[in-house]
């Protein structure tokens, strides 16, 4: 696939519901990951440990600042609520555990918040549907109680090796604003002469919403 067939420019997003995974301890950890909505942030340990750890952050532009406290124990959650975090700092006992950290955000329903990150910015794709050369929201969406959808868009990605497409990402096409989840992926490979690309079968993001 060539970039002169493609329509559309696109963002693409990951997402995750881990903020950090295996970190080291250390006196002062940056936390770059934001949640989308306030939530209680969970700090766990790869084994059990003594110990603290401060979570420091925000909600609503109000600083807040929580300790949480392991005696052999691996897992611990603040009872503030944040809607920004800025750094943990870890005391020596912790740091010299030899423990790594984990930390996820909760909402207060007990699920993860899930986080995104940025795969791939402002890159041509195709989008298509059988049929057609356009595709809206709108068409693809379903009302009617006992309706559902038969067929949803698919998206032509050119091959890039510095990036790749996975299920349950996230795709906005930046012209219309319109957000999409990647529920299948295919690598086609090299056809008469014709570049790589990924073809992508698509579905409609709904976001969910936290329990606040």
């Amino acid at each position: 696939m060539i970039f002169s067939m493609c329509q559309n420019v696109i963002l693409l997003q990951r997402r995750s519901s881990i903020v950090l995974e295996g970190q080291t301890p250390a006196a002062s950890i940056s936390i770059s990951a934001q949640p989308q909505t306030q939530c209680v942030v969970q700090v766990n340990l790869s084994a059990n440990s003594s110990g603290s750890i401060t979570v420091n952050g925000s909600l609503n532009g109000s600083s807040k600042t929580e300790t949480l406290t392991y005696s052999s124990s691996r897992f611990a959650c603040t009872a503030l609520q944040f809607d920004t975090l800025t750094t943990i700092e870890c005391d020596s006992d912790i740091i010299s555990s030899g423990s790594t950290i984990d930390i996820k955000y909760m909402g207060l329903g007990g699920g993860t918040i899930e986080i995104l990150s940025t795969v791939v910015d402002n890159y041509p794709v195709n989008i298509t549907r059988t049929g057609s050369q356009t595709i809206h929201a709108a068409d693809q969406s379903s009302d009617t109680y006992g309706s559902f959808i038969k067929e949803g868009p698919f998206v032509h990605i050119p091959y890039d090796e510095t990036f790749y497409p996975k299920v349950n990402d996230l795709m906005t096409e930046k012209f219309t604003n319109e957000v999409f989840s990647i529920r299948g992926v295919q690598l086609i490979q090299q056809l008469r002469g014709r570049p790589m690309f990924w073809r992508c079968n698509m579905g409609i993001y709904t976001p969910f919403t936290a329990l606040s």
